[in-house]
């Protein structure tokens, strides 16, 4: 069912500090006017806004936080009155800090530049402008100046177009074209110019050059840009080289080339770079040669960088505050609206019912420092606004808090906040209407009537009662029927007007409902197959068409842990049909793969909703010794290949959690799941329960519907889920967190027992029990597929639908009993259309087993003996049948044999069978004075025994757990506690009584990696020692068994342990070289070659990540260093080969707590960097003939190194 919303109101509203900064001005300026005399009257932070018109002055800026913002550029013309700079930045008597220029068209002043930055100008942005025909676009020695999105046109000056002689600038997203000299220079002749970043820039057909670096200091970037047919690419103009000067970019970047995503360092387009490109990736396999010495392009780009479209991930920024009367109150639900005078944009704005806070969220492409945000609140009736200057600051910490205050109102206030409608039949296009009305006033509103207009005509009314200040009631209505194409709903708070209210414009809320004529489809991934580890696996992608039309021809999609399936097309599909196609996939490793499919990957169907195309979630594979449905599988086998106990010593019993009597536990990915709630006809909630498979401790729980009439169902387990089935509800839920995911609720309202769920081919069948219904359900959505209805009744007037179905190769076999008789149906997977149906003389209470093409089943009599039949799966022939105890008892099926218990306490003999599976022929059987097994019992078989229990205690409850030789039937052990059908997974036998979840195993070792150690700093191109420490948290000794090192995948180092004994723990020592400097995980894996049978074998290894550091040479100036000098330590820093001490960040070195202080310097003739620290900031420092001083830093590439070095250290008072 489609919902379509008019109104959504998300509350993400939280605690707010609240702040009222002051109020910036906008200074309008027309044709007429001067700038220069509205620049002189502003203040901090006011924008002076130049409307459309020409400007012949020169303009000086000397305050900060000034935004001069013309029109546009087609419409603002700015020239000078005379020779020199348009306009000037500098800051006398004070700092002209963070101005921005933007919007102008400057031309018709060749003997001056358009903007002047002065040193004492920093932070500021020229953006979005045209200069043409000047001497020079921008001149600038103040740091951090921006120049962004501006288009530069024939600047005439020798030099360059751009002159930039500051530091840490940004030159961005420009054209510059025609230039007389050099489109941009770095000149650092006279000022500091370095780490400047030159970046996504046309400069193209520049007289002199591209660029100039004139002096240029270290570190600049200059990457992304387009060099196209100027005089030269780039130059010094004979002065002297820069040390370091990057032509790429110094991070990886991820960026789309031919349509492709790829991750790459990126560099600059040269239009005479003569490489090739041979793998396509848009890079040039041999470097371009920068002229004139001044290095290499290492990732020459062979188109334009526009072709290089990355992929940026803007930052949040948060504008909220709280509406409230000068009266103190809280305007509830305020309309606000939130806008960007800069840009004229109006963001969305959320507020909550009942609530006088307001939230707009929006990032940092939307937002710049120097904008003014304009906030306007109004209550319906009463209005005010606030405008809001945005700071670097509030980009920094990512947004605002502005308050608004509006005079005060006490009359009531109704209006409709929210209306939907909800399709309850797209075939008959019947819908009902859902409405919200709030009093918003500020005082309460008596009882009132909605009015529903459709079309202009009053279809309905609805009674609303009295509402208090900031309550609010919802009411729905219909069904409507659409008529024609739409309908235009009206729906109208305080009908009649019998409130008297603040405002009585704001009663209704209007909407167009009009029928989606269109195809939608949806589409999702179901594991078909139970998802066992390193065996062929189904994955069904299923594709439904929710809409109203056909839809015609389209490709779907599927791709697991990101690598991609072959695609397939379905040629058409109908309105409300559902297609699939099957993939075969073999998991190589356990646990969460994840899955991805598309349904039009190429937008070929024009849908109603374009947004549900897509699906994702995780897989969870298990291993096959994992019991993860009733009686362990889709077929019901009964048979485990785990090994199993051969001896009764419990590993764990569980907290008295009501585990409920008869049921059975399911056990996978590394937990145990079970019912908890009433025993037989006793009392008590309904619960899940999920325990850890190795402690039995309570990972968690969740309240589930008491199961009904002393069910003792049992849930299921598939591919990440947990199905439960009890009373009237059927749910699916995360098997990690208990999270519900959905829920089928029985449509007779019938509650379903004994038969829990079954999972099989992207299905779930449970059952309404005496209302005779079996319910399919997709197993990812619990959308009803189809539904199988028993038509027979019996003496009681009712048939039961009860056993858990089987699953095979297509078919669902099914049990039914009317008493007296019973009847085993296969039915279609897809359809539910029956194949056959088998009769029996007594009930069919129980599940089947279908095993090798044999369906086995059990018969109930209430007075006398009951028995068990074998049936041919093709068509229901009655292959043999054998007299046994009455049995609600599932068959289980191994070693060529079936066995089976049955007998009800109390009321029979109880006993346990085994006969031969193809002929029926007795094999043993219990001695009916043991009294082994029970008539709600199924046994489970696993390695050469036969599980069983026996009851005991309250109704339906049991009191003890046998173990047989499945060859004879001779007791092998046996505990007094438990029973209740067993389950057997990974050498462990589980089952419930008394309350409990019981769990035996052998004592066997459990080996896990408890610690990784290693050295504070690990350095490279040294040994390293790496300690592990391994853990025996099992029940005996592990014996000869290798620990292995790997380094990102890469195998390293072996240590080998002897023997380590049950709760004791040892630690090894590797060695590691490391090769480079960088981050590294190390893996440490106990048992890695499997040589030792463990409890948990997914347990035995660790991770860690570590960073390696470069190893520096450190010495020390002087023989002596005294703590209570107020001297200064000299150290001199040399690195390996290949790295240049010029390159170490000084701003980062510390030497035991002190940071150096100065810039540094190389000393002459040596690789060797001097730095200076002062001795009072040493931190700890001990006196002795030899201490150790460590120094650390960091590289400008943002490696770190560290060196240490010795020297006598005294105390001598100063």
């Amino acid at each position: 069912m489609k919902t379509i919303y008019t109104v959504c109101l998300i509350a993400l509203l939280g605690v707010m500090i609240m702040v009222i900064p002051a109020a910036a001005t906008t200074r309008d300026v027309y044709e007429s006017d001067s700038i220069q005399a509205a620049i002189d009257r502003a203040s901090d932070g006011d924008t002076v806004f130049v409307h459309a018109g020409t400007y012949s002055e020169n303009i000086i800026i000397n305050k900060p936080n000034i935004r001069l913002k013309g029109e546009s550029t087609d419409v603002v013309t700015l020239h000078g009155a005379e020779e020199g700079n348009i306009i000037f930045i500098y800051g006398e008597p004070s700092d002209a800090s963070v101005c921005i220029v933007e919007g102008f068209n400057f031309n018709d002043t060749p003997l001056g530049c358009g903007v002047a930055v002065y040193s004492t100008a920093p932070n500021c942005i020229v953006r979005n402008n045209i200069f043409d025909g000047l001497y020079c676009a921008i001149e600038t020695i103040a740091s951090n100046t921006t120049f962004e999105n501006n288009v530069v046109f024939n600047a005439q000056s020798d030099i360059c177009a751009v002159y930039i002689m500051g530091s840490s600038c940004t030159i961005v997203n420009n054209t510059i074209k025609g230039s007389v000299g050099a489109a941009i220079s770095l000149d650092g002749l006279e000022h500091t110019c370095e780490n400047n970043i030159v970046t996504k820039n046309n400069l193209n057909s520049n007289v002199y050059a591209g660029i100039e670096l004139y002096d240029a200091g270290s570190g600049n970037k200059i990457y992304l840009n387009n060099f196209v047919d100027n005089g030269v690419t780039a130059t010094t103009t004979w002065s002297t080289v820069p040390a370091v000067t990057y032509w790429n970019s110094t991070e990886p970047i991820e960026h789309t080339y031919g349509g492709v995503i790829l991750t790459n360092y990126l560099g600059n387009y040269w239009s005479d770079y003569t490489g090739s490109d041979g793998d396509g990736d848009g890079i040039g396999d041999t470097p371009y040669t920068v002229p004139e010495s001044l290095g290499e392009d290492h990732r020459p780009l062979m188109s334009g960088f526009e072709n290089y479209p990355e992929s940026h991930t803007p930052t949040p920024f948060l504008i909220s505050g709280s509406v409230t009367y000068t009266s103190g109150g809280h305007v509830l639900d305020p309309a606000v609206t939130v806008t960007n005078l800069a840009s004229g944009e109006h963001f969305t704005v959320k507020t909550t019912t009942g609530s006088s806070l307001y939230l707009t969220l929006t990032d940092s492409t939307c937002v710049t420092a120097g904008d003014t945000i304009r906030i306007n609140a109004s209550d319906k009736t009463v209005s005010n606004e606030t405008d809001h200057p945005v700071t670097a600051s509030d980009l920094e910490t990512g947004g605002f808090v502005q308050d608004v205050l509006l005079e005060a109102g006490d009359r009531p206030d109704l209006t409709v906040t929210e209306t939907s409608e909800d399709w309850v039949s797209l075939m008959d296009r019947t819908y009902t209407v859902t409405y919200t009305v709030e009093n918003i006033g500020g005082d309460g509103a008596g009882a009132s009537t909605t009015s529903i207009k459709i079309d202009g005509v009053e279809e309905t009314t609805d009674s609303v009662p009295a509402l208090q200040v900031g309550e609010s009631h919802t009411g729905t209505v219909g069904l409507f029927t659409l008529s024609g194409e739409n309908d235009t709903i009206r729906v109208c708070a305080n009908s009649g007007e019998t409130i008297n209210e603040l405002n009585e414009t704001n009663n209704c809320l209007e909407n167009v409902l009009e029928a989606p004529s269109m195809p939608d489809l949806i589409v999702w991934v179901a594991l078909k197959t139970p998802g066992y580890v390193n065996e062929d696996n189904i994955l069904g992608v299923r594709v439904k068409n929710t809409g109203t039309v056909d839809a015609g021809s389209f490709n779907f999609s599927l791709a697991i842990d990101g690598t991609s399936m072959p695609g397939q097309t379905v040629p058409s599909l109908a309105a409300g049909e559902t297609t699939e196609i099957e993939y075969t996939w073999m998991p190589a490793e356990l646990g969460g793969h994840l899955l991805s499919a598309t349904a039009d990957t190429n937008n070929d169907v024009e849908e109603s909703t374009e947004t549900n195309n897509d699906f994702a979630r995780t897989s969870v594979i298990i291993k096959p010794t994992d019991w993860h449905q009733f009686h362990h599988d889709i077929v019901h086998s009964g048979f485990s290949p785990s090994d199993a106990p051969d001896t009764n010593e419990t590993f764990w019993i569980s907290d008295e959690i009501s585990a409920i009597g008869g049921t059975s536990t399911v056990v996978a990915d590394g937990k145990v799941f079970a019912y908890s709630g009433p025993t037989g006809w006793s009392g008590g909630d309904g619960a899940l329960y999920c325990l850890d498979e190795f402690t039995g401790a309570i990972l968690w729980n969740i309240s589930i519907p008491t199961p009904a009439s002393g069910s003792w169902s049992s849930p299921a387990y598939h591919n990440g889920r947990v199905f439960t089935s009890t009373d009237i509800e059927a749910g699916c839920y995360n098997a990690a967190t208990g999270e519900p995911i959905w829920v089928f609720e029985n449509p007779t309202n019938e509650s379903g027992v004994n038969g829990g769920p079954v999972v099989a081919d992207g299905k779930v069948i449970v059952n309404d029990w005496q209302a005779g219904h079996f319910y399919c359900l997709d197993e990812e959505t619990g959308e009803l597929l189809w539904t199988f209805t028993e038509t027979k009744t019996g003496n009681w007037g009712v048939g039961y639908a009860q056993g858990v179905p089987a699953y095979e190769d297509g078919k669902f076999y099914l049990t039914t009993w009317i008493y007296v008789g019973g009847t085993v149906y296969c039915v279609d997977a897809d359809t539910g259309e029956e194949i056959w149906n088998q009769t029996t003389p007594l009930d069919t209470c129980g599940s089947p087993a279908v095993v090798d093409g044999t369906v086995y089943v059990t018969n109930y009599k209430f007075d006398g003996y009951g028995a068990i039949y074998a049936m041919d799966a093709s068509d229901g022939s009655i292959l043999w049948q054998q007299t046994i105890q009455r049995s609600d008892s599932t068959p289980a099926v191994a070693y060529g044999n079936v066995y089976v218990t049955g007998g009800c306490l109390g009321y029979s003999d109880r006993q346990t069978y085994c006969f031969n599976a193809a002929t029926g022929d007795p094999v043993w059987e219990t001695d009916t004075a043991d009294e082994i097994g029970a008539w709600t019992c199924s046994v489970a078989v696993a390695d050469g025994k036969v599980f069983v229990g026996v009851e005991g205690g309250d109704s339906f409850d049991y009191a003890g757990t046998y173990a047989l030789d499945a060859a004879t039937g001779d007791v092998i052990w046996s505990y007094p506690e438990g029973g209740s059908s067993p389950a057997v997974a990974d050498n462990m036998v589980f089952t419930i009584g008394g309350g409990r979840v019981y769990a035996f195993c052998d004592p066997l070792p459990d080996l896990t990696v408890a610690l990784i150690g290693t050295p504070a700093n690990l350095r490279n191109d040294v040994i390293n020692p790496i300690t592990a420490t391994i853990e025996n948290i099992g029940g005996s000794a592990a014996e000869n068994f290798e620990v292995l090192l790997d380094v990102d995948g890469t195998h390293v180092d072996t240590a080998t342990i002897i023997t380590l004994a049950a709760g004791e723990n040892t630690t090894v020592e590797f060695l590691w070289t490391p090769d480079a400097t960088g981050n590294a995980t190390l893996t440490v894996t106990a048992d890695a070659d499997n040589s030792v049978e463990e409890l948990d074998e997914t347990n035995n290894e660790l991770t860690k990540d570590v960073e390696v550091i470069l190893l520096a040479g450190v010495t020390f100036d002087g023989k002596k260093l005294n703590l209570n000098s107020n001297g200064i330590l000299k150290a001199f820093i040399t690195l390996p080969e290949g790295y240049d001490v010029a390159d170490i960040d000084v701003s980062t070195v510390e030497c035991e707590g002190a940071h150096a202080f100065g810039d540094g310097s190389v000393v002459p003739g040596k690789q060797a960097l001097e730095v200076k620290f002062k001795i009072p900031d040493l931190v700890d420092v001990p006196t002795g003939d030899a201490v150790s001083l460590s120094v650390t830093g960091e590289l400008t590439t943002g490696e770190r190194f560290e060196g240490s070095n010795t020297v006598e250290v005294i105390a001598k008072g100063a």
